[in-house]
């Protein structure tokens, strides 16, 4: 793909962007701070977000010096400043909230990131919309809504609103069912709506949901993975340094977080109702689990390359 056509792609995502951002009512605005610049990075906000949402859009440092350019797209959403030292302290509890993007180790901001290709631009679209607008407050009023006892359970997986309301996931029962016979070579399994993969290192799963807060219903996606596949060498990589990689160094789509709990390491993502429409969006988001059960091994061995490559 030559540099022209790779910049028309990046055009191309914008565009889808700026389509899902309309739906929700929002824009997305370049930033232009010294036109004297070159073009790259390009940098993007949402006037419209409830949290200031900053869109960065790059080529990689690894592709600067190959004919062939890629770019990457990276969402940042700052959090309140009287909440951050609280969310600092909290964070792997809150990380495992954090299910549109990953908490940076100061509890500033929420970051997400995806490569631009011509085969997810619906759901990059829809789903970087989402990010932009949501990933702050989706934290926020999990952690607002949540008290201890519901909050053992949120971290297990079982959310509850308080006071209990909910909205129906839009990936009913059939949905799944669909889901399970068109990847029926990956040998997985369909019981209560959840599917469910075993891997060599632990689980993959499914499953609609219907009271995640502030979203209301959607699809959970829960990756399990033991802590030994992160250990390198005499040293273990941590959920959070394992977030700053995939933020920096990921080539699958991360709009979620890693974290780690007394079962060893897990990342999580969620698609809320309002993403349901784009074609085929559980396949990718069960795709994209995939390439995070081959990933996330050799992505901690790049540890010790983290501020070598962007």
């Amino acid at each position: 793909m030559s540099d022209t056509n790779s910049r028309g792609l990046v055009e191309q995502f914008l565009l889808e962007l700026r389509r899902c951002l309309e739906r929700h009512h929002a824009s997305l605005v370049e930033v232009d701070d010294d036109p004297t610049l070159a073009v790259e990075p390009r940098l993007f906000e949402v006037p419209e977000a409830p949290l200031p949402a900053k869109l960065l859009v790059h080529r990689t440092l690894r592709s600067q010096h190959l004919p062939t350019p890629e770019y990457r797209v990276r969402v940042v959403v700052a959090l309140p400043k009287d909440q951050q030292v609280m969310i600092a302290r909290r964070r792997q509890d809150a990380n495992r909230l954090s299910m549109l993007g990953a908490i940076d180790t100061q509890g500033k901001k929420i970051w997400s990131q995806a490569l631009i290709h011509p085969t997810t631009m619906p759901v990059l679209g829809a789903v970087t919309a989402t990010a932009l607008l949501y990933s702050g407050t989706f934290l926020l009023e999990g952690l607002r809504q949540t008290s201890r006892r519901s909050f053992r359970d949120m971290l297990r997986g079982e959310f509850h609103r308080q006071p209990p309301r909910r909205t129906p996931s839009v990936w009913s029962d059939s949905d799944m069912e669909q889901l399970h016979f068109d990847h029926a070579h990956l040998l997985g399994s369909l019981e209560a709506g959840i599917w469910r993969l075993p891997i060599a290192s632990g689980k993959l799963s499914l499953s609609p949901v219907d009271d995640c807060p502030l979203l209301g219903g959607g699809l959970l996606l829960h990756l399990q993975m033991s802590r030994e596949l992160f250990i390198i060498g005499e040293r273990k990589v941590s959920a959070d340094e394992l977030n700053t990689l995939a933020h920096y160094l990921g080539d699958t789509p991360c709009f979620g977080s890693w974290s780690e709990d007394a079962k060893g390491y897990s990342f999580r993502c969620f698609a809320p109702n309002s993403v349901g429409t784009v074609f085929n969006l559980a396949d990718h988001y069960l795709n994209w689990g995939l390439q995070w059960v081959q990933q996330a091994r050799s992505l901690a061995e790049q540890y010790p390359n983290l501020t070598i490559y962007r």
